[in-house]
């Protein structure tokens, strides 16, 4: 396979895959598109599965994982939530159809595994779809005003943060991560320069409150696991300097950030004593989770085995229930009420998938695997306040199909860069 058509066809896999177009403009086109997606990945479980029974081939554990959570997660989210709330299980299923895009890392580790996609145009589609995405962003916010659209799922106000578009920032992130550890392994000034295009984004323009903190924590992971103590003090000392210049810089060119940052820990700070702040977001998930730490205190077996999800297409979905709510927002806790402890430590198996990298001297080596390995510990630290992990399945377990390909294949990306 020509590498622009294995380019072609990753960029297509991402996109899907990662709800990339969700809440934009173009949903309602996407919509229908993903539903022709969701029926080629049933297809190709379908003959993949057969042709492994058939031939008595044996699968590898982490695609028998993978057509475990696509089979029996939907089921098991779906008896629940008919149970505890008597939806029909047809609604349920199709509320978790979701769990069906983890075949697409199934598709992605067989068609590495077989060689038809090298691992060096996995890291080329990655990088370019991190650029991609960097470009079309900010062109989105210089070019487009987010007020008309403030009443729709693309864009948002708050009074902290002001008007600001809801996009899929995947790329961006993988983009800031991967040019970080590059300019650790090899100092060179375009690569930092690269890294600083990617955080300056997210620190200007985001401005996630939790990103920001976890991302900064991953960082100082990899670099007292991975760097020399002598390194880190030397890398602190300029990276304080760096930053003093930061602050004189926005302090004159761009004064509000630096009180907004302020203002949006403080509240996040205010929200964790368990009082009401300014930002209408956080005190939405106060709300939130008294709501459910109510509903599990009365119904106490939810906590074991979960309530499952309701469809919003069957009465109203959990506004019928809780009112305004979404698991999501509320991380470990949405997490614990949707799949309970049972259904959470089964989808959690995963994480033996990230601790598996350790097989593999890449890990330890390689800008690329290393950057799967760390994006991957991001996404698990995010899934505490976010339920990323089982949530966003699909976004893991693409990560997590790479990473187990390396450790089995032990590939090498010659290309440190």
């Amino acid at each position: 396979m020509r590498e622009s058509v294995q380019i072609f066809a990753l960029v297509l896999v991402f996109i899907f895959s990662l709800n990339f177009f969700q809440s934009t403009p173009f949903e309602s086109i996407f919509f229908q598109a993903q539903l022709l997606f969701y029926f080629f990945l049933f297809l190709f479980g379908t003959v993949f599965f057969i042709h492994k029974v058939l031939r008595q081939v044996k699968m590898s554990s982490f695609d028998l994982y993978m057509f475990f959570l696509a089979a029996v997660i939907p089921v098991y989210l779906a008896i629940r939530a008919s149970v505890v709330f008597g939806q029909p299980l047809w609604y349920g299923i199709a509320a978790e159809r979701h769990w069906l895009v983890v075949l697409a890392a199934v598709w992605l580790h067989h068609e590495l595994s077989a060689g038809r996609i090298s691992i060096q145009t996995v890291k080329k589609t990655l990088l370019l779809m991190a650029w991609a995405t960097l470009i079309v962003f900010v062109l989105i916010q210089m070019l487009i005003d987010p007020g008309p659209f403030v009443r729709t799922p693309f864009a948002s106000f708050s009074k902290i943060r002001g008007f600001r578009f809801r996009l899929n920032y995947f790329f961006i992130i993988y983009g800031a991560i991967y040019y970080f550890i590059s300019y650790t392994k090899t100092h060179r000034f375009p690569q930092l320069l690269k890294a600083l295009a990617f955080s300056v984004y997210i620190v200007l323009i985001i401005q996630g409150r939790a990103m920001l903190l976890f991302l900064f924590i991953t960082a100082c992971v990899y670099l007292i696991v991975n760097k020399s103590f002598q390194y880190n003090v030397k890398l602190l000392l300029k990276a304080s300097l760096a930053f003093s210049v930061l602050l004189i810089f926005c302090y004159v060119m761009y004064p509000s950030i630096i009180s907004k940052y302020i203002n949006l820990y403080h509240q996040a700070g205010i929200v964790l004593s368990g009082h009401m702040g300014e930002d209408y977001s956080a005190n939405s998930r106060i709300l939130q989770v008294n709501e459910m730490l109510l509903y599990l205190k009365t119904h106490s077996e939810l906590l074991w085995f979960g309530a499952g999800r309701l469809s919003y297409h069957w009465n109203g979905g959990f506004s019928r229930v809780l009112g305004y709510f979404y698991p999501s927002d509320t991380g470990l806790i949405g997490m614990i009420f949707v799949y309970g402890i049972v259904g959470i430590m089964v989808v959690l198996f995963s994480v033996i998938f990230y601790i598996r990298s350790k097989c593999s001297e890449l890990f330890r080596s390689d800008v690329f695997a290393l950057s799967i390995k760390y994006y991957g510990l991001y996404f698990i630290f995010l899934t505490l306040v976010t339920g990323a992990i089982v949530f966003q399945a699909s976004r893991f377990m693409l990560l997590m199909a790479i990473m187990t390909y390396i450790c089995e294949a032990g590939v090498n990306d010659k290309e440190k860069t």
